[in-house]
């Protein structure tokens, strides 16, 4: 998995930049912005989204008991399944654009800028959302320091996005358009979060792990590619505000 390179805009910009520091030898310009008001939730067009293909990703044992929340959070850890469609959600707006919450995977029982989520793949995909998310908002130096996993992975993101311009206007706008599940393990989830602006898709990879003390899943910045690249898979799950 590719880390981060060094970039001037995040991912939630007026302009998201598919270049050789992302996808090799392709130097295109993408006009996407993860910043959508509720306008644009039907511009978001899913070409070829489809059931994601989870034959390749490993799979949660089914002999061994489901792990727990640790009981610090109410969250379903009875689920274990792979999500194969986008699960209920309520859609909340983070300045122009739509992210997913669910009472029963999380983010729940929040005192700080990160919640806790459910210990399961369903509650994996939740993190991922809310990850990149936050990644874009004005504060997001405190969202990392609290989300990221202690490897310095976070402090590197900061540094390399703490001068970039998080401006979120309306108009020419991107929206959540659904996710692929990369890898499961039970305690290592890879979610693949797809965006669509028109006919342009775009993609982050965000690598979570779990934290058994603090009852959540953190992210993994030091391998997670948190920026957008020009999405080239063929199928993705879908799941959207306008859904």
């Amino acid at each position: 998995m590719s880390n981060d390179g060094t970039a001037t805009n995040t991912p939630f910009n007026r302009w998201w930049i598919v270049s050789t520091l992302f996808v090799v030898a392709v130097a295109v310009a993408i006009v996407l912005v993860l910043a959508l008001g509720r306008g644009g939730q039907n511009d978001a067009a899913q070409p070829g989204a489809e059931p994601s293909d989870t034959s390749g990703a490993s799979q949660p044992s089914t002999t061994s008991a489901p792990p727990t929340s640790g009981g610090a959070c109410d969250v379903n850890t009875a689920n274990q399944d792979i999500p194969t469609a986008g699960p209920p959600a309520e859609w909340v707006p983070e300045r122009y654009f739509f992210y997913p919450t669910s009472t029963e995977y999380g983010p729940v029982d929040s005192d700080g800028p990160w919640g806790c989520f459910a210990h399961s793949p369903t509650g994996a995909l939740f993190a991922a959302a809310n990850a990149v998310t936050w990644a874009a908002s004005e504060d997001f130096a405190a969202v990392v320091k609290a989300n990221a996993v202690d490897n310095g992975g976070g402090e590197q993101f900061i540094a390399r996005t703490q001068n970039a311009n998080r401006d979120q206007p309306a108009g020419r706008v991107a929206q959540i358009a659904g996710f692929t599940f990369k890898a499961v393990e039970p305690q290592a989830v890879s979610v693949q979060m797809i965006f669509v602006q028109g006919d342009v898709e775009a993609s982050s990879t965000v690598n979570l792990v779990w934290e058994q003390t603090r009852s959540t899943w953190l992210v993994d910045y030091a391998t997670s590619t948190v920026l957008p690249q020009q999405y080239s898979g063929a199928r993705y799950t879908p799941w959207s505000a306008g859904e």
